[in-house]
């Protein structure tokens, strides 16, 4: 048996709740099934990029996928390191504020 109702979030915090009916279902799998076509290149697309890097000898400007995670925990670290350093600029005007009163 098929789902009867569909739930949407659009992304800022709203959603939709309503009946899923043939034609909305139908519309929903012909873009699952573009998106799953698409999607299925991108192996192929990559080894073949690796492939023309390493004729050419040069490196590519895309970052892989295990390269952004990488970069990812980076961005999340060097974050986290300016949030306190931050804290620690913030913190001593608060202590003169607090001398002062």
């Amino acid at each position: 048996k098929y789902h009867t109702h569909l739930l949407q979030f659009d992304g800022e915090g709203g959603w939709r709740f309503e009946k899923l009916d043939a034609s909305t279902r139908l519309s929903l799998q012909d873009e699952k099934l573009r998106l799953e076509t698409q999607l299925s290149g991108i192996p192929k697309m990559q080894q073949r990029l690796a492939e023309l890097c390493s004729i050419l000898g040069e490196d590519s400007r895309l970052v892989s996928p295990g390269e952004r995670e990488e970069e990812g925990e980076m961005g999340q670290r060097e974050q986290q390191q300016q949030e306190e350093r931050e804290e620690r600029d913030v913190f001593p005007a608060e202590q003169e504020k607090s001398l002062m009163e």
